[in-house]
C-alpha cells in the first residue's frame, strides 16, 4: 500500500502538469469536428476526466463521456454504446477488474475495446487485465500523443470489426433478403413457385387470408430484392410506372410513394420514377413485416422446382437438389421463360461454348458484364426496356466505347408524358371489334388530344383499363394479327421510359457512340488473334456491315412461345397434361380466378396461376397494377378451396 500511495502522489503531480498542458493545447486547437468515436472514461478522479477531455478535444473526432462513480459505469456503457472504454483499476466502490469482467459478460458490451488507464504499474496487474479481456494497458500518465494514438487505434479496430460484421450481414441478407427459414419442410399447406413480385404477394395474401397456414416459397436465385426486376438492378435503374401507382396492394396504390416519403422525405414526387432497387427495398420491408409474425414462419427456399405432379395429399414437388416436398396447394408464379439466345441459331452452340464469356445470354447474371473495358465495342441484340437498362448501366460503370443495338423495329421505347392527367374514356365496343378498329380509335383519339394541346400518352393509357377484356374479345386470328403487325408499335408506346433516360440515349446517338439499327445479326465468329467476336449485321435497308465486338448481349426478352420451352418444370407439366398452352402459345390456360386448366381444359383443384404466364388469356400481365390484383384473387380463391380461409363473423 505504501508503494501504491507513493505512485498515487506521483501521479497527482503529473496530473496537474498534464492538465495545464492540456488546457494550453485545447485553447490552440479548433475542436469543432464531427464526433465519430465515442469514448467512455471511468475514473474516480474528476481532474482526470478533464485532462482526457482536453486531450481528445484537441485531437478532434472524439465524443467523450466521463463517469466518476464506477457503480454507474455499466448503465452508462449500455446507454452510450462507446467505441472504446478508458478505465481505472483502483476505484472506491468497484475494482476495475470486476468491472471489466462485467463488460465481457454483457452481450451488448462484450466486444467493445477496454483500455486500462491506471496508476498501478506492476506486471501482475497488467497480466490480470489482459487475461480478463483488456485491449490495452497504459500507466498514468502516458504522453498525450501516445494516449490519443492508442485510443484512436482501438477505435479504428472497433469500426473495422463492426464493418466486417456488417458486410457479412449484408452478404447473408443478399442470399436471404427476407430473413426467413431457408430449408424446406417435407410438407406444407401451400407451395409458391417463384419469388418475384407475383409469388411474394401471393404469399402475403395467403398469410392474411389463412393465418396458421404453412407456406414455402421456392426461388432458384434469391437476390437482394424480389425477382430479376427489382433484385438484379443497380441503384440507377428506374421504374417505368410513377411511384404513386406502385403500391403492392390494389386497395392502397400510393403505399410505395408513402414509404418513399418516410425513407427520403421530399426526394420523390408522386409522378416520379423511383429507382427499382428502392422498390425492392420496399417489397422486402413490406413482406417481412407482413410475414415475420406468422406461425409457422414461412420458408424461403433457394432451389428450383423442376417437376410437379399430383399426389394423394395434393402435389409433389421435385427440387433441383433432389429433395421432394408435398404441398396441399400450389401457386405457380414463375416468370416467362427467356428466349433462346439469337446466336445459337447463327453461330451454333459450339460458338457459345468457345466464347462463353463474350456471348452474354443473361445480362442480369451476377458478373455478366464484368471485364468490359472502357473503350470496348458492345453489340446488344434488342432495343426494349432491358436493352435500355443495360446500355445506361454500362455508361454508369464508365464505359465510353461504342454500343450498337440491333432489333427488328430499330426503335427505343417512347418517353412518359411530362404530366399525368386522367386518360380519356375510350369506347370498349370499338376496341373489341378488331385490332384494326382499335388502332383507328387510338389514332383518332391522339388527333383529338393534339387538337387540345395534349400529348398522345392519354390515348394509350385509355386502352389499359380495357386491355384484358379487349384481348379476350378478339378471335385467335385477330390476336395473331396484332402480334405479327401491331405489337412492336404497341410496346414502344405502352412500355415507356422516363424522359431524361431517353435524352441520355439521344445524346449518345448524336455523339456517335451509340447506334440503333433496324435489322438482325446474321453472322458471328470468333476473331482471329483477339479475345473478341466478328459480327455481321444485316440492316433492313442497305448493305450488310461488319464490326468487331468485345461482347454480344442478349436483350431480346422473354420467349414468345412457351410451348417450345426448355424450362424443366413447364416442360414436365406439358408432358403430364397438368398444363396446356393457349392457342398462340403465349402462356398457360387458366380461368378468371387463376385456376390452372389441364390438357382437357378442365380447371384443377388446388393450383393457381399468377403472373406473366397468364398473358395468353389477359395479354397485359407483367406490371404491378395487374399482378397485385391477380395475387389477391388467386390467394383468396385457393385458401377457400383448401379450407384454410379465416373464419369471419357476421
Amino acid at each position: 500500500m505504501d508503494l501504491l500511495r507513493c505512485e498515487q502522489r506521483s501521479a497527482s503531480s503529473r496530473l496537474r502538469a498534464l492538465l495545464a498542458r492540456a488546457w494550453c493545447e485545447g485553447e490552440r486547437e479548433d475542436h469543432c469536428m464531427s464526433t465519430e468515436d465515442r469514448v467512455l472514461l471511468v475514473d474516480d478522479q474528476p481532474m482526470m476526466g478533464e485532462v482526457v477531455r482536453r486531450l481528445l478535444d484537441a485531437a478532434g473526432g472524439f465524443d467523450l463521456r466521463f463517469v466518476s462513480n464506477a457503480d454507474d459505469a455499466l448503465a452508462a456503457a449500455r446507454e452510450f454504446m462507446p467505441t472504446v472504454i478508458l478505465q481505472d483499476i483502483e476505484m472506491p466502490s468497484i475494482n476495475g477488474f470486476d468491472l471489466l469482467d462485467a463488460y465481457r459478460a454483457d452481450h451488448a458490451l462484450a466486444d467493445i475495446p477496454v483500455l486500462m488507464l491506471t496508476s498501478v504499474e506492476n506486471p501482475d496487474a497488467k497480466a490480470r487485465a489482459f487475461e480478463s479481456g483488456a485491449s490495452d494497458y497504459m500507466v498514468k500518465f502516458p504522453d498525450p500523443i501516445e494516449l490519443v494514438a492508442r485510443v484512436r487505434r482501438q477505435s479504428q479496430m472497433r469500426r473495422q470489426a463492426l464493418a466486417r460484421v456488417q458486410r457479412a450481414a449484408d452478404a447473408a441478407r443478399a442470399r436471404n433478403p427476407f430473413g426467413f427459414v431457408r430449408e424446406p419442410l417435407p410438407q406444407c399447406d401451400v407451395a409458391i413457385i417463384g419469388g418475384g413480385f407475383s409469388g411474394l404477394m401471393s404469399a402475403v395474401r395467403i398469410a392474411a387470408a389463412a393465418p396458421g397456414a404453412s407456406l414455402s416459397v421456392f426461388e432458384r436465385r434469391l437476390r437482394s430484392g424480389p425477382g430479376v426486376a427489382y433484385g438484379a438492378c443497380d441503384g440507377e435503374h428506374l421504374l417505368n410506372v410513377p411511384a404513386a401507382r406502385m403500391g403492392a396492394f390494389a386497395e392502397k396504390p400510393t403505399a410505395f410513394h408513402e414509404w418513399l416519403e418516410r425513407e427520403s422525405p421530399g426526394r420523390y414526387g408522386a409522378s416520379d420514377f423511383a429507382p427499382r432497387a428502392m422498390f425492392g427495398r420496399y417489397m422486402i420491408e413490406m413482406v417481412r413485416g407482413a410475414l415475420e409474425a406468422t406461425n409457422p414462419p414461412p420458408r424461403m427456399v433457394s432451389d428450383a422446382v423442376v417437376h410437379l405432379e399430383r399426389h394423394a395429399a395434393g402435389f409433389e414437388l421435385l427440387l433441383a437438389t433432389g429433395r421432394t416436398v408435398i404441398a396441399r396447394g400450389v401457386v405457380l408464379a414463375v416468370g416467362l421463360p427467356q428466349a433462346r439466345a439469337p446466336w445459337r441459331g447463327v453461330g451454333g452452340d459450339a460458338l457459345a461454348a468457345i466464347a462463353r464469356k463474350l456471348l452474354v445470354d443473361d445480362p442480369w447474371e451476377p458478373g455478366a458484364l464484368d471485364g468490359v473495358a472502357a473503350d470496348d465495342t458492345i453489340v446488344i441484340i434488342g432495343s426494349g426496356l432491358t436493352a435500355v437498362d443495360v446500355t445506361l448501366g454500362l455508361r454508369r460503370r464508365g464505359h465510353r466505347g461504342k454500343v450498337v443495338l440491333v432489333s427488328r423495329n430499330g426503335r427505343f421505347p417512347l418517353p412518359h408524358a411530362a404530366s399525368h392527367g386522367a386518360p380519356p374514356a375510350l369506347d370498349f365496343a370499338e376496341l373489341a371489334r378488331s385490332p384494326h378498329d382499335a388502332f383507328r380509335l387510338v389514332r383518332r383519339t391522339v388527333r383529338e388530344l393534339a387538337a387540345h394541346d395534349h400529348d398522345w400518352h392519354g390515348a394509350i393509357d385509355g386502352v389499359r383499363p380495357h386491355a384484358a377484356k379487349v384481348w379476350q374479345a378478339w378471335s385467335p386470328e385477330q390476336r395473331a394479327y396484332f402480334l405479327r403487325r401491331l405489337r412492336p408499335y404497341w410496346e414502344i408506346h405502352r412500355h415507356r421510359i422516363p424522359p431524361h433516360l431517353l435524352a441520355l440515349l439521344d445524346a449518345d446517338r448524336a455523339a456517335g457512340t451509340l447506334e440503333l439499327i433496324s435489322g438482325g445479326v446474321t453472322g458471328i465468329a470468333a476473331a482471329t488473334g483477339a479475345e473478341a467476336l466478328d459480327v455481321t449485321i444485316k440492316p433492313a435497308r442497305g448493305a450488310p456491315q461488319s464490326l468487331r465486338a468485345a461482347r454480344i448481349v442478349n436483350c431480346v426478352g422473354p420467349a414468345m412461345s412457351v410451348a417450345e420451352t426448355v424450362d424443366p418444370l413447364l416442360a414436365s407439366m406439358f408432358r403430364s397434361g397438368m398444363a396446356t398452352a393457349d392457342v398462340l402459345g403465349l402462356g398457360l390456360r387458366s380461368d378468371a380466378e387463376g385456376r390452372l386448366l389441364d390438357s382437357q381444359l378442365a380447371p384443377q383443384r388446388g393450383i393457381r396461376l399468377v403472373g406473366a404466364l397468364r398473358r395468353g388469356e389477359l395479354w397485359e400481365s407483367t406490371a404491378v397494377p395487374e399482378l397485385r390484383v391477380q395475387a389477391a384473387v388467386a390467394a383468396e380463391s385457393l385458401a377457400r378451396e383448401l379450407g384454410l380461409l379465416r373464419a369471419t363473423t357476421a
